[in-house]
């Protein structure tokens, strides 16, 4: 069993514990008991309640009154809430990159596309959202916006946590790689108003594909 033993012991464990939540591996309901979780990750149960502190801020789970904390449900309700943040963010961090996006930063997005696609044809869902994931990295680090890089990142976790319940389909899996390759064609263009409207369209599409 991995044990922390870096410095920062309470952010590594938000960070293991989160990725359990987003991955399923701790499932919606789940009750949460810090003495196991210390014991899992070989610390004590101080960090473990200050790492459970700032997941339950952010809604990753949820304490009971007089009662016990639980992992929260995957609420579809909060899906249209997140896409529309994030699809204005990263209409704002396409702008900011556009003059910084190289051939070789658009010859990254085709591979990361390429990984996607193949990935959701092998059934492997984690994989393709990591790469398709990557695939909006690349031109969100390219704004070189500090800020906006970190509000994408938080914001894709809890995305990560509703993709993996709910986006499975692989006819919505080509429709996507369908729009990121018009995206790449603009960026080859260098039409920039129509990158960042095809990039805005992909993120609306793909929000409405979860009823698909």
């Amino acid at each position: 069993m991995h044990k922390i033993r870096r410095k920062f012991v309470s952010h590594e464990a938000y960070m293991k514990i989160r990725d359990w939540i987003v991955s399923g591996e701790m499932a919606p309901g789940l009750k949460i008991r810090d003495k196991q979780l210390g014991e899992r990750l070989g610390i004590s149960r101080t960090p473990i309640r200050e790492a459970l502190l700032r997941l339950e801020e952010e809604g990753f789970i949820y304490t009971k009154p007089n009662c016990a904390t639980l992992v929260s449900s995957v609420n579809f309700k909060d899906a249209h809430s997140l896409y529309s943040i994030v699809w204005t963010l990263e209409s704002l961090a396409m702008a900011q990159a556009f003059g910084n996006i190289t051939t070789k930063d658009i010859e990254k997005m085709k591979q990361a596309n390429e990984k996607f696609l193949k990935s959701m044809g092998r059934g492997q869902r984690k994989v393709a959202l990591e790469a398709d994931n990557a695939f909006h990295s690349i031109f969100v680090a390219l704004s070189k916006n500090c800020e906006l890089i970190h509000l994408l990142a938080d914001l894709k976790v809890k995305l990560m946590r509703l993709n993996l319940y709910y986006f499975e389909k692989e006819k919505s899996a080509q429709l996507s790689y369908d729009e990121h390759n018009r995206i790449i064609q603009a960026l080859e263009e260098k039409d920039k108003d129509l990158a960042i409207s095809l990039l805005e369209g992909n993120w609306k599409n793909s929000f409405a594909r979860f009823d698909m």
